[in-house]
């Protein structure tokens, strides 16, 4: 059985590494940039943050760089090239496969539609299987 001080430090170590990926869901973030800002070991890394997020570390990051794409796409008039490359993405075509996964319709589609989308967990269960 672990001991709670454990179990908190490593708790504390997968909130971290969120809000690292909040913050720079735009950037190249992989293991080993996070191994980097945070000096554990990458698989230390992945283990604990799907221990106590549910998800891994990459579905993470694209969970995110989607909330902000449909956010960007929404709200302003940013091309779709534009929008790829503000959330991390720097081949279009790329972003637009990977939307088109999430959201059930290209960039362009959405924007369009004017749609929200409905439930970001069901997205990471559908996509990552």
């Amino acid at each position: 059985m672990r001991n709670g001080g454990e179990s908190g430090a490593r708790r504390a170590l997968a909130e971290k590494v969120a809000e690292y990926i909040d913050l720079h869901f735009s950037e190249k973030i992989t293991l080993a940039a996070l191994r980097e800002a945070f000096h554990f070991n990458e698989n230390y890394i992945s283990y604990t943050f799907k221990e106590f997020t549910g998800t891994g570390v990459n579905c993470y990051i694209t969970k995110k760089r989607m909330e902000k794409a449909c956010a960007l796409l929404n709200g302003t008039a940013l091309s779709v090239k534009e929008v790829a490359e503000a959330t991390g993405y720097a081949d279009a075509l790329y972003f637009e496969r990977v939307f088109r996964k999430y959201a059930g319709v290209p960039p362009t589609e959405y924007r369009r539609r004017g749609e929200n989308p409905s439930v970001f967990d069901a997205f990471t269960r559908k996509f990552y299987r």
